[in-house]
């Protein structure tokens, strides 16, 4: 049982799992969905992001630090996740899901690969977000899974040392994230209209 429950990692796979533990795992697409006018999944989509950077806002003011953290990994990979699956025309038997670094690292060999150039602010994002010291993401597993952790090294680190670094990670994250939706946006309407698709 315990295995079958920790099989599922999606909403629809764990309601399932909820309610039957005996049946297989389901498989069901990756891809995210493409927004329509009108669409229930254009206005799931407004509703998530809206609760996501309000819950965002609220944290940062009451000291909610993991939630911020969490959500900003949340709308990155989702974002930085569809850039990439419309880099990659949509190809599903390649398209996996993964965690946020291992999206931006994809992303970067993608985009060298086939001769993409979103520009150098947009190269230095994603650093920021992953594939340096102090990106977020490694900020991020300090907070995450060291909070609780004492060894000789972060022994002098009490817990108000702890509490502002998660504030600092949170804010990092909070920013990253704003500049990650507003120039993948951008950079998806410049692929739709075909204007960086290098050779292939």
């Amino acid at each position: 049982m315990r295995e079958n429950i920790q099989s599922f990692r999606s909403y629809n796979q764990y309601r399932k799992a909820t309610l039957k533990l005996d049946e297989p795992t389901l498989t069901q697409s990756k891809m995210r969905m493409e927004p329509e006018d009108g669409s229930e999944q254009n206005q799931l989509r407004y509703e998530l992001y809206k609760a996501a950077f309000d819950r965002i806002k609220e944290g940062m003011n009451t000291a909610n630090y993991y939630e911020v953290i969490c959500l900003s990994d949340s709308l990155m990979s989702d974002r930085l996740g569809k850039l990439l699956q419309v880099v990659w025309r949509y190809d599903e038997e390649k398209f996996l899901t993964g965690s946020l670094g291992q999206t931006v690292h994809t992303l970067k060999r993608e985009m060298e690969d086939r001769g993409l150039d979103f520009g150098e602010d947009f190269d230095r994002l994603l650093d920021a977000v992953s594939g340096c010291e102090d990106s977020f993401d490694n900020k991020r597993n300090t907070s995450v899974h060291e909070f609780c952790v004492v060894t000789e090294d972060n022994l002098k680190y009490r817990v108000k040392n702890r509490d502002n670094f998660n504030k600092a990670t949170a804010q990092l994250g909070a920013t990253l994230t704003k500049c990650i939706v507003r120039d993948v946006d951008q950079i998806l309407r410049k692929i739709y209209n075909d204007e960086f698709y290098g050779e292939e």
